[in-house]
C-alpha cells in the first residue's frame, strides 16, 4: 500500500485562527450551543445544499424500492468548534438525489438537495499518478463507501463557532431518490473537539519533517526519506518488456510482451525522486499547513530503447491547510483546504508518542494487516 500525505501553503488566515481579546469586561456572555439542547443546537447548524422544513425526519416509503443507506464505516466522526461535520453514508442499493437530516428532539430537519452536488473528497494532481514514492502519511480510515463512492453524497454540517467541547451530538438521516422513495433511518454521532492542545502540549507547536516510515507491526525501518538528494533507494521498480515489436527491426520496450517478431526480455527500470519537502506546521492556535513536494524522474516508454532509457522529469507542489488536536495520546489532523482553497475535508485520529520536545511517532493501524507509523523530526 502507497502512502501518501498531500499538502503547503494555501493562506495563513485560512488556518491561524485569531485569538479573543483579553480584558473586554464589556462584552457580552458568550452562549455556547451543546447537545443538550437539541433546539437551539439545530438553529445554529446549516446543512450545504439543505433547507430547513419543520417537524421530523420522514418515515420510510416505498419498501424494497427504497434506497438502502449505511453509516460510515467509522466509529465516530470527528468536527471541532466552528469547523465542519462530515457524514459519508455507504449507499448499499438504490439512487440517492438527496438526504432528510434531523437531530432528534429539534422539531426541524434539512432537506439536502444534490441538483447542485458539492466534491468533498481529496484528488491526486495528475502528476501524481505514477507516484514512485513509498513514503507519506495515508491514513484513511473513512475514505471510501457506496456503491458509487460518496464523493457527491456526503451530509456536510457546517457547526458555530461557540460550540462546546469536548462535545457528542447525534443526527438521523435517511436518503431519498427522485421517485419519492425513502430509506429507513440511520444515525451518526459527531464528536466535537477543540482545535490545539495546553500547556503539556506547547512543545509540539512549530514545524516538523517527516523523517521516516516504520513497519510497527514487524519493528522494522520501512522508508528513510531523503531529501535534497536525487536517489532511488526508495523509489519502486517497474517491469518492463524489450524485443523487436515492428517490420524494421527496432528494439522498444513497453508495458506488455508483443513476441510477434521476437522472444521478449524483461527489464527492472527504477525511477528516481528528489524529496524538497515533507513538512507539517502545527499553529498553536490549532492551524495546520502540510506541504508535500518533490521532483521525479519516471522512464518514457515511447522514446526508449532497450539500450538507452529516456526519463520525463515532473514535480508535484501538494499543499494543504486545516487543524490539528490533541487529547491524551491522541492526535487529530484536520484538512480543511487544498491549495487551490477548495475544500477538501477530512479528519484522521491515531494514536501518538512522544518521543522528546524534537521528535515524535504518529501511529497509524489502517487495516489490520497493516501497521505503519510516521517519525517527525522538528526543523
Amino acid at each position: 500500500m502507497k502512502h501518501i500525505f498531500y499538502l503547503s501553503v494555501f493562506a495563513t488566515t485560512a488556518i491561524f485562527f485569531s485569538c479573543k481579546k483579553e480584558n473586554q469586561s464589556t462584552a457580552d456572555p458568550v452562549i455556547t450551543i451543546n447537545s443538550k439542547d437539541p433546539v437551539a443546537l439545530s438553529k445554529s447548524i446549516k446543512v450545504w445544499h439543505g433547507t430547513r422544513l419543520t417537524g421530523k425526519v420522514p418515515s420510510p416509503v416505498g419498501g424494497a424500492n427504497a434506497p438502502v443507506i449505511e453509516a460510515p464505516n467509522v466509529n465516530v466522526v470527528h468536527s471541532f468548534a466552528g469547523k465542519f461535520a462530515i457524514v459519508k453514508p455507504a449507499v448499499t442499493s438504490g439512487n440517492v438525489a438527496g438526504y432528510y437530516v434531523g437531530i432528534n428532539g429539534a422539531g426541524e430537519y434539512f432537506k439536502v438537495d444534490y441538483t447542485k452536488p458539492r466534491k468533498t473528497e481529496r484528488h491526486l494532481p495528475v502528476n501524481n499518478v505514477r507516484q514512485p514514492k513509498q513514503h507519506g502519511i495515508g491514513f484513511r480510515p473513512d475514505s471510501t463507501g457506496g456503491n458509487s463512492g460518496y464523493i457527491d453524497s456526503a451530509i456536510v454540517i457546517t457547526l458555530p463557532p461557540n460550540f462546546q467541547t469536548p462535545d457528542t451530538f447525534c443526527v438521523t438521516y435517511c436518503a431519498y431518490d427522485a421517485l419519492g422513495n425513502v430509506s429507513a433511518p440511520v444515525t451518526s454521532c459527531i464528536v466535537v473537539s477543540k482545535l490545539g492542545g495546553d500547556a503539556t502540549t506547547d512543545w509540539i507547536n512549530g514545524e516538523w519533517r517527516l523523517f521516516a516510515t516504520k513497519d510497527s507491526l514487524n519493528k522494522k525501518l520501512f522508508d528513510t526519506i531523503i531529501y535534497n538528494k536525487w536517489t532511488t533507494n526508495n523509489n519502486p521498480s517497474t517491469i518492463y518488456y524489450c524485443n523487436t515489436i515492428d517490420s524494421f527491426g527496432k528494439t522498444n520496450i513497453g508495458n506488455y510482451c508483443n513476441d510477434f517478431f521476437a522472444p521478449c526480455k524483461q527489464l527492472t527500470i527504477t525511477d528516481s525522486g528528489y524529496n524538497v519537502k515533507s513538512n507539517m506546521i502545527l499553529d498553536a492556535n490549532g492551524g495546520m499547513i502540510y506541504t508535500d513536494s518533490a521532483f521525479l524522474k519516471l522512464v518514457n516508454i515511447y522514446t526508449s530503447a532497450c539500450s538507452s532509457f529516456n526519463f520525463d522529469l515532473s514535480s508535484y507542489n501538494d499543499i494543504l491547510t486545516g487543524g490539528w488536536s490533541v487529547v491524551g495520546d491522541k492526535i487529530i489532523i484536520l484538512y480543511e483546504f487544498n491549495d487551490n482553497g477548495t475544500p477538501s475535508y477530512e479528519a484522521w485520529e491515531n494514536n501518538y508518542q512522544k518521543i522528546s520536545n524534537n521528535e515524535f511517532i504518529i501511529l497509524s493501524n489502517d487495516l489490520p494487516d497493516e501497521h505503519y507509523s510516521y517519525v517527525f523530526k522538528k526543523m
